[in-house]
């Protein structure tokens, strides 16, 4: 089972930032919260290190971040290791640095209620995170989580001259949150930038053009990017990386130009490769249920749950 639910504190003060737990999952209350924070406090300041805790059918993760904020998981799975939790924490404190950014995080005058504000946009990234059947391959094997298409290089040579024309050296094209083709440098991203671009960007609703403020938790924790993020046809997102420039009608302009038109038919049939992750005409024995196959170097990976799924969807026209 996945875990139940996190808190967040600042560290000193115990004043809670925000609660994110599963849907149908009882909600401790304030009290308990306080209660855990104040356990996890009186341990520090005896100078002992207070890193979970476990009932009969509970388990408890804490963890502190640059003295500043206190990150509590909660788990209804005892099974779970330390080692896994920690890193569920550290991911959604990465998430949180990608939406808010590092110095914004540890200000010692920072606004509360601002923060709140602001750290509400992480909230569907760590939403999928607790969901953990959501999370991609990427983060756990440190590769690219893929679909394999005999038109990717197509694909990529429009993606590379996309992104040239924007300025940028970051790009993607994705599928139901699966990469179809990347940049060489959104390709070289962490293990966890990659999923939480992923997650973020298979997270967003129906509107044409997404437009967000990013921070990468390692590269660039406290310079932010813009993400913009425009759907040629249901399920497929072309994104980019940039600065300031260019405007997200210049973008609008370049995606609706014949670079793109010319590769609707195959979109089509990457479409049809979902959620298989692989061409038709690949045959997997029925023995196999789901399978996850990595290459090294570069890293890639490609992995399906449904590796016998003949399913095809219709893909709309190019907005």
């Amino acid at each position: 089972a996945a875990p139940s639910g996190v808190w967040c504190l600042l560290a000193g003060s115990g004043v809670p930032l925000f609660t994110r737990f599963k849907q149908g999952c009882e909600q401790p209350t304030f009290t308990h919260m306080g209660a855990l924070n104040g356990v996890h406090m009186f341990a520090n300041t005896h100078d002992v290190i207070l890193k979970s805790a476990e009932t009969e059918n509970m388990k408890i993760s804490w963890k502190t971040f640059h003295d500043s904020l206190v990150l509590i998981v909660i788990t209804g799975d005892t099974d779970w290791q330390d080692v896994h939790l920690e890193k569920l924490v550290d991911n959604i404190f990465a998430s949180m640095v990608m939406f808010v950014g590092l110095n914004d995080l540890m200000c010692k005058d920072l606004n509360v209620e601002t923060l709140r504000k602001d750290l509400k946009l992480a909230y569907p990234v760590i939403d999928m995170m607790l969901l953990e059947e959501t999370v991609p391959f990427c983060d756990l094997t440190g590769g690219v989580d893929i679909i394999a298409t005999p038109d990717s290089p197509k694909i990529q040579d429009n993606l590379e001259s996309f992104a040239e024309t924007l300025s940028s050296a970051y790009g993607c094209v994705t599928v139901e949150g699966k990469v179809v083709s990347a940049s060489t440098s959104w390709s070289q991203l962490t293990s966890v930038e990659l999923m939480l671009l992923l997650m973020y960007i298979n997270t967003l609703g129906d509107c044409n053009t997404y437009d967000t403020a990013v921070f990468l938790p390692t590269s660039s924790p406290n310079v932010a990017y813009r993400l913009v993020t425009v759907k040629m046809t249901p399920g497929v997102r072309v994104s980019v990386l940039c600065g300031a420039t260019p405007s997200v009608e210049e973008i609008h302009k370049e995606m609706t130009a014949k670079l793109w038109f010319s590769v609707v038919d195959m979109l089509q049939c990457v479409m049809n490769m979902y959620p298989r992750h692989l061409p038709l005409s690949v045959t997997v024995p029925f023995s196999v249920i789901s399978f996850v196959c990595l290459k090294m170097n570069p890293k890639k990976l490609i992995s399906s749950f449904c590796p016998h799924s003949s399913q095809t969807r219709a893909v709309g026209d190019l907005k």
